[in-house]
Formats: C-alpha cells, sequence, structure tokens
C-alpha cells in the first residue's frame, strides 16, 4: 500500500488527488445532472471548483466555494460557506454536491 502511495504515475498518490489543474468529471455525476436539472432553472453547486460540470447543467450553474484561487476554470460565482446563503425559499430548483 506505501508503495502505491508513492508511485502512482510516476507521482504520489496524495499528490495526483489534490493535483486541481486538471479537473475530472465522474460520468455519473454527468449523467445525473443533464437528466435532472431543468432547462431555465437554476442549480447551485455546493464546492464548485472549477466549475467542471457546467456543460452538464440545463438552465443557471451557480458555483459556490469557500476559495476562488485554487482551480483552473471558470470559478464560483459565490465565494463563502454552504451553511449561510440568503435565499428566498423556492429560489432554487437542484443543489448538488
Amino acid at each position: 500500500m506505501i508503495e502505491a502511495l508513492s508511485t502512482h504515475g510516476g507521482r504520489g498518490l496524495l499528490a495526483a488527488f489534490f493535483d486541481h489543474s486538471v479537473p475530472r468529471r465522474y460520468p455519473h455525476v454527468c449523467e445525473a445532472l443533464t437528466r435532472y436539472t431543468q432547462a431555465g432553472g437554476v442549480s447551485i453547486e455546493i464546492g464548485c471548483g472549477g466549475k467542471q460540470y457546467g456543460d452538464f447543467v440545463r438552465g443557471r450553474h451557480v458555483g459556490l466555494d469557500l476559495r476562488s484561487d485554487l482551480y483552473t476554470g471558470t470559478g464560483p460565482e459565490v465565494v463563502g460557506d454552504a451553511r449561510a446563503l440568503p435565499l428566498c425559499g423556492l429560489s432554487v430548483d437542484s443543489v448538488f454536491f
């Protein structure tokens, strides 16, 4: 196990995990967003990073993250804590993490 952590693709596995220069897209997330977000709706992505799922969200995609300088890509529109969002009731159609 220790050897696998230190030799993953010539880099350490932990270094590869925390490398944000190439965004990861998980196929099941892409499929779910395409299927369940609404055209004309508003979707909030909590922990959006570089907003790599933006192409799969139908409607408006609002990104929220704690930082805006860590990832490549578009980045969040809102920098803050997801526990303190000033949202009116029924103003968002979907939320994903």
